[in-house]
C-alpha cells in the first residue's frame, strides 16, 4: 500500500470521531454553544491571567527607567479586583532597592471608564523603602526624586510610559522600614502601620490623608504613637499638614538599636505635636506646635551616667528655607526637674531649670544671626570637681542676647541676673555670698582673622549681699562684708571703671573660735568703704576719685616673733605655693629688667577722707605681760594728686590719741608724683606713755620701761631728696630696768651680752655703768631728758643711712660715751624706742603717801577720795611738778585672785600634780598650772594698771591737771602692807 492510501486509512479513526463531535455540537442550541465558547476562553484567559500580568508589569515598570524588577508571584481576582504580589525587587540605576513583601491591591473597575486607573485598597507588609536626602538638592524616595531647588531638572520619562491617571483611595503599610540616608547620617526607621488615603494625581490641590500608628512591643508594654496627616503629594508645592501623638513611649524599646557605646536609654515620652509644613522646589515653609513631657530619663555610657526625673517643653515654632537662607522662630518654654550628670571627674546636680523666650535665628552665607528674648530659672544646683564644689540655690535670668555679622561677628546681650545661696568651695575654703545681681550690657567682638585681638566691652550695676570667705579647718573668717554696690565697666584692650563703688561693714581675718574675747576680734572691720568713681586705661594710666573710709578698726595682735596672726592664718590659707609664686615672681621680674622700661605712671587721686569713729588696737597676747593699745584717729585725709600737675602740694593730716591722753598730730604737704621727694611736714607726740611698749622690746633688750612719757615735736623738710629736719625730743620720768620675768635671758646675760653685742656693731665699748651716767648727765633739774636732734641729709645719696644721720645729731647732743646705747635702741624702734636704751635706777626720788585700795579690787580706800582731792590741789599750786603715778599690787592681792583661779583651775599636767608637795595637798594650797600662772600674772598686771589709771584720770578730770604732768609705771609686786597706787616726783 502506498504512502497516500496508508495516511488516509490512518486519519479515517479521527474523522469519524470529528464526524460524531460535530454531530453532538450541532445538537445544542446556538446560545450555549456560545456561552461554552466564551467560559473556555475565560478559563483560559483566567489561567494565564497572573503570568501575563506578572510579564506586564515587569515590562512596563522596566520601561517606567528601572534597571531590574523581581517578582515572586502573582495573583488576581478578576471579578472582585483583588491583586495580589508576594516578595517584589524594584531597583533602579544607582538607586537603593524598593523590597515589598507582600503587595494587596483592591482595584475599582469603574474608574477605567476615565483613563483612571484607581487603586481602592493597597496593602504592603514587610516592606523596605529607601529615603535619599540631599540638602539643597534633591528627595528621592524609592526612586523618586522632589527637586529642592529650581534649577533640578524633572527626570526625563521614558518613551512609552503609562499615560492614565493614578489615584490611590486606600495605601496601608505594616511591619515597614524606612532607611534614611543624609549627610553624616545613616539610620533606620520602623512603622508598625501606616496608611494613606485619597491619594489622586489628577487631584493636585486635594490632600491625601495619612494615618499612621506605632505600637511598641508585641503587648504594646512600650507605648507608641500615631499620627494624623493631609499631603499634598502631587502638586507643585507639597504640604504637610497634621498632629502627632505620643502616647507613654518607653525608649527603652530602642535600645537594640543604639550604638554599642550607649549601655543604657530609658524615658518615658508623651505628649502631642501640631505641624504643618510646605515645600516647593527647596523653599519650605514650616510651623511647629509642640507639647511634650519626658519623665525618668536615663543615659549610660562607659564614662557618663546622666539621669532626669521630667522634662516639659510646649511652644511654637516657625521655619523658613528660603534661596539658602534658614530662618527660626521659635516661642516657647522647657522645664526640666531632678538632672543629674556623671562622670568620672564632675557631678553635676540641677533641682529645677526653666527656660523661656522668644528667639530669632537666621543663618546665611555661613553666617548666623540670633536675637533672643529669654527668661532662665535654675534652682538648686551643684558642681562638683574633685576638691572643688559650687552650689547655687537660685539663678534667675532675664534679657536679650542677639548676634550680628558685618566684617566681624558681635556678640550683644543685654539684661538682669541674679544668684541667690551661693557657695564655693576649695578644700576648706568655703566662699559663701547670700545673693549677687547684675545688670548691664555685654558687647564681644569675635574677629575673623586669628590676627584680630578680641573686644570685649561690659557695663552694668552689680550688686552683692552678705558674702564670706572662710577656712572651715582652721575655723577662720578671712573676711566678709554685708553688701556690694557699683556700676562697672571692663574693656578689652584693658580698661576698667567703676563708680559709685559702696563696700559695707567689712571684716578681714576673724577667728571663731579663741580663748579670750580679744583673741576672736578681726584684723580689721570697717563700715563702709565708698569710692566715687575708678579708671585703668592700659597699663600706666590710673584715675581714683575720691575715697571715703568710715569707722575703720584694726586688730593687730602679735605673737612673740612680731607676727600678727590673724594676717598669717590669712596668708596660709590662700591656695597659693608661697615659694612658687615667689620664684615665678622673681623669673618673672628679671625678664620684666631685660626689657624697657614701662612708661610713667600717670596717677590721678581726689583724696582720701577717714570719717566716723577709726581705730588701731596694738595687742601682743604672746607676751607676758600682754599689751593693749587703743589709737584713735579723728582725721586723716590727703588732698588731690594729678600727674597733670605733679608739682602742686598735696595737704596731709593725721589726728590721733593714743589710749587716752597721749596725742598724736601730724600735718603738711608733699609731693609723692615729683621725680625727687618734696615733702614738708610737722610731727606732733604728746604724752605718750612709754611702759606700755615694753612688751615689743624687752625679749631681744632684757630691759623693759618702768616708768616715763614721750613728747617729741618734729619739721622734716624735703626738697628734691634734701632733708632738714629739726627734733625735739622730751622724756618725762624716764626709768628703765633689767626684765627678771624669765621670758627672756637672764639678767646677766641680758645686761652684758646685749650691751656687748651692741656695742661690737657699733664699734664702740660701753659698759652699762658708763651709760647710766651719760643718761644721768642729760636729765636737767625735773629730771627730765630733753634734747633737740637736727637730721639732715641728701637722700638720693647712696651712701646716705637715716640711723647715721641720728647718731650724727647724738653725738652733738650727747658726750661720746652715751652714743652707743641711744643708738642701740633707736635703730629698731624710732623715736619711741630711742627712749628705752638701758636700765637706769633713780636714787632721789620724793615720795608722796600711797593711794591705798580694796585689796583684789579696783576700788578706792575709805578716804582716799580727800587724799586726791588734796594732791590735785597740790600740783595746781605747784606747776613745776612733775608726778609718777605708778600702780603696784601686793601679796594680799596674789592671794585672794589666786584663790578665786584655782578653784577654776582644771588644766594642771599629771606631771605638775605629781610635783606638789603632801603639805601643799593637805593645806588645800595646791600649785596653779602653767596656763593658770599666766593668767593669774596678766589679772595681777591689768588690776594694778588700772588703778593707776582710775588716779590718773581723777586728778586730770576732777583735779584740772595736765596729763602731761603725771607719768604712769610698769606695773609690778611691792612688798607694802597695803595695796594701791604710789606717787612720787
Amino acid at each position: 500500500m502506498d504512502f497516500k492510501s496508508r495516511f488516509k486509512s490512518s486519519l479515517k479513526p479521527l474523522s469519524e470521531k470529528a464526524t460524531k463531535a460535530l454531530s453532538y455540537w450541532q445538537s445544542f442550541s446556538l446560545k450555549m454553544r456560545v456561552l461554552m465558547i466564551t467560559l473556555l476562553f475565560v478559563g483560559i484567559f483566567l489561567s494565564v491571567l497572573p503570568y501575563g500580568i506578572k510579564w506586564a508589569m515587569k515590562e512596563a515598570l522596566l520601561k517606567q527607567g528601572l534597571e531590574q524588577v523581581h517578582i515572586e508571584d502573582v495573583s488576581f481576582n478578576l471579578f472582585t479586583g483583588q491583586f495580589k504580589v508576594e516578595n517584589m525587587l524594584l531597583k533602579k540605576a544607582g538607586k537603593a532597592p524598593l523590597t515589598l513583601g507582600e503587595f494587596f491591591v483592591d482595584f475599582d473597575w469603574m474608574s477605567l471608564f476615565k483613563k483612571r486607573l484607581v487603586i481602592d485598597k493597597v496593602i504592603l507588609q514587610k516592606t523596605h523603602v529607601y529615603v535619599d536626602f540631599q540638602p539643597d538638592k534633591f528627595l528621592d524616595v524609592a526612586g523618586i526624586i522632589i527637586p529642592l531647588n529650581k534649577q533640578t531638572p524633572k527626570e526625563e520619562q521614558p518613551s512609552g510610559g503609562l499615560t492614565w491617571k493614578l489615584g490611590l483611595n486606600s495605601l496601608v503599610l505594616k511591619n515597614t522600614v524606612v532607611s534614611v540616608i543624609a549627610p553624616n547620617l545613616d539610620k533606620n526607621v520602623r512603622f508598625d502601620e501606616v496608611s494613606l488615603n485619597d491619594l489622586q494625581n489628577w487631584a493636585p490641590t486635594s490632600p491625601a490623608n495619612v494615618n499612621f500608628k506605632v505600637e511598641v512591643g508585641n503587648g504594646k508594654e512600650y507605648g507608641g504613637f500615631k499620627g494624623d496627616l493631609k499631603v499634598n503629594a502631587f502638586s507643585e508645592t507639597q504640604k504637610v499638614v497634621g498632629k502627632v501623638a505620643i502616647n507613654n513611649l518607653l525608649l527603652q524599646a530602642y535600645e537594640k538599636f543604639l550604638p554599642p557605646e550607649i549601655e543604657q536609654l530609658a524615658a518615658k515620652i508623651g505628649g502631642k505635636i501640631n505641624l504643618s509644613a510646605d515645600n516647593k522646589y527647596g523653599d519650605i515653609q514650616a510651623k511647629i506646635n509642640s507639647d511634650l513631657t519626658l519623665e525618668k530619663g536615663a543615659v549610660q555610657t562607659k564614662d557618663l551616667q546622666a539621669s532626669v526625673k521630667e522634662i516639659v517643653f510646649n511652644g511654637e515654632s516657625e521655619v523658613s528655607l528660603h534661596s539658602g537662607e534658614l530662618k527660626l522662630q521659635n516661642n516657647a518654654k522647657l522645664s526640666i526637674e531632678n538632672a543629674n550628670l556623671n562622670t568620672s571627674d564632675v557631678s553635676l546636680k540641677v533641682g529645677g531649670l526653666t527656660l523661656e523666650g522668644t528667639r530669632t535665628l537666621v543663618h546665611k552665607d555661613q553666617s548666623l544671626q540670633v536675637k533672643a528674648d529669654e527668661s532662665l530659672a535654675i534652682q538648686n544646683t551643684a558642681l562638683k570637681q574633685k576638691d572643688n564644689q559650687l552650689a547655687i540655690d537660685d539663678l534667675q535670668w532675664k534679657g536679650q542676647v542677639e548676634t550680628q555679622k558685618e566684617t566681624n561677628t558681635a556678640l550683644n546681650v543685654d539684661g538682669a541676673l541674679q544668684l541667690v545661696g551661693i557657695n564655693l568651695s576649695q578644700k576648706a575654703l568655703v566662699l559663701h555670698g547670700k545673693a549677687l545681681a547684675w545688670q548691664g550690657n555685654t558687647h564681644l567682638d569675635i574677629p575673623s582673622e586669628s590676627k584680630q585681638s578680641l573686644k570685649l566691652k561690659t557695663q552694668g550695676k552689680i550688686a552683692m549681699d552678705e558674702w564670706a570667705l572662710a577656712n572651715t579647718q582652721k575655723e577662720l573668717l578671712m573676711s566678709s562684708f554685708e553688701s556690694l554696690n557699683s556700676q562697672v565697666g571692663f574693656a578689652l584692650p584693658l580698661s576698667v571703671s567703676l563708680k559709685d563703688f559702696n563696700l559695707n561693714k567689712i571684716i578681714v581675718a576673724q577667728f571663731k573660735q579663741g580663748k579670750t574675747e580679744q583673741a576672736r576680734l578681726p584684723l580689721a572691720q570697717l563700715k563702709s568703704f565708698n569710692l566715687k568713681d575708678f579708671n585703668i586705661k592700659g597699663t600706666d594710666k590710673i584715675n581714683v576719685g575720691k575715697v571715703d573710709v568710715d569707722s575703720l578698726k584694726v586688730n593687730l595682735d602679735f605673737d612673740e616673733n612680731r607676727h600678727i596672726h590673724q594676717l598669717d592664718a590669712v596668708m596660709a590659707s590662700l591656695p597659693i605655693d608661697q615659694k612658687t609664686s615667689t620664684k615665678k615672681q622673681a623669673v618673672k621680674q628679671s625678664k620684666a629688667d631685660q626689657k624697657a622700661k614701662p612708661a610713667a605712671l600717670q596717677l590721678a587721686f581726689d583724696g582720701l577722707d577717714f570719717k566716723g569713729q577709726n581705730r588701731i588696737e596694738l595687742l601682743t597676747h604672746a607676751t607676758q605681760p600682754a599689751m593693749h593699745k587703743n589709737i584713735n584717729i579723728q582725721t586723716l585725709s590727703i588732698g588731690k594728686l594729678s600727674y597733670q600737675r605733679p608739682n602742686r602740694s598735696t595737704p596731709i593730716r593725721l589726728l590721733a590719741t593714743v589710749d587716752k591722753y597721749t596725742k598724736v598730730d601730724i600735718k603738711g604737704t608733699a609731693k609723692p608724683l615729683t621725680k625727687k621727694l618734696n615733702m614738708d611736714l610737722a610731727t606732733r607726740i604728746h604724752d605718750m606713755d612709754l611702759y606700755s611698749f615694753s612688751p615689743l622690746i624687752k625679749r631681744e633688750l632684757g630691759y623693759r620701761i618702768q616708768s616715763g612719757s614721750l613728747n617729741l615735736t618734729s619739721d622734716v623738710k624735703v626738697k628734691n631728696d634734701v632733708l632738714t629736719s629739726k627734733n625735739h625730743v622730751l622724756l618725762v620720768g624716764f626709768e628703765m630696768e633689767a626684765d627678771d620675768s624669765g621670758q627672756t635671758q637672764t639678767k646677766a646675760q641680758s645686761s652684758e651680752n646685749a650691751v656687748a653685742k651692741t656695742a661690737n656693731e657699733a664699734g664702740g665699748l660701753m659698759s652699762a655703768t658708763a651709760l647710766k651716767f651719760g643718761l644721768n648727765m642729760l636729765r636737767d633739774s625735773r629730771d627730765n631728758i630733753d634734747l633737740d636732734l637736727p637730721v639732715n641729709g641728701d637722700l638720693s645719696d647712696p651712701g646716705f643711712d637715716a640711723t647715721s644721720a641720728i647718731n650724727v645729731a647724738l653725738r652733738n647732743a650727747l658726750t661720746g660715751g652715751t652714743k652707743l646705747a641711744l643708738t642701740l635702741a633707736l635703730q629698731p624702734y624710732g623715736a619711741i624706742a630711742m627712749a628705752t636704751s638701758y636700765a637706769y635706777n633713780q636714787v632721789n626720788k620724793i615720795q608722796f603717801q600711797s593711794v591705798s585700795f580694796v585689796a583684789g579690787k579696783n576700788e578706792l580706800s575709805k578716804g582716799m577720795s580727800e587724799y586726791l582731792d588734796k594732791m590735785g590741789k597740790l600740783l595746781k599750786e605747784k606747776k613745776q611738778i612733775t608726778l609718777k603715778v605708778c600702780g603696784y599690787y601686793t601679796q594680799q592681792d596674789v592671794d585672794l585672785l589666786t584663790a578665786e583661779i584655782r578653784s577654776n583651775d582644771t588644766s594642771k599636767t599629771d606631771d605638775e600634780e605629781k610635783g606638789q608637795s603632801q603639805q601643799q595637798k593637805q593645806t588645800g594650797q595646791q600649785a596653779l598650772s602653767e596656763q593658770a600662772k599666766m593668767q593669774l600674772n596678766q589679772q595681777l598686771y591689768e588690776l594694778a594698771k588700772s588703778r593707776q589709771r582710775l588716779v590718773k584720770d581723777w586728778l586730770v578730770e576732777k583735779g584740772g591737771i595736765d596729763p602731761s604732768r603725771l607719768t604712769t609705771c610698769h606695773p609690778e609686786q611691792q612688798q607694802q602692807t597695803v595695796t594701791g597706787v604710789s606717787l612720787s616726783m
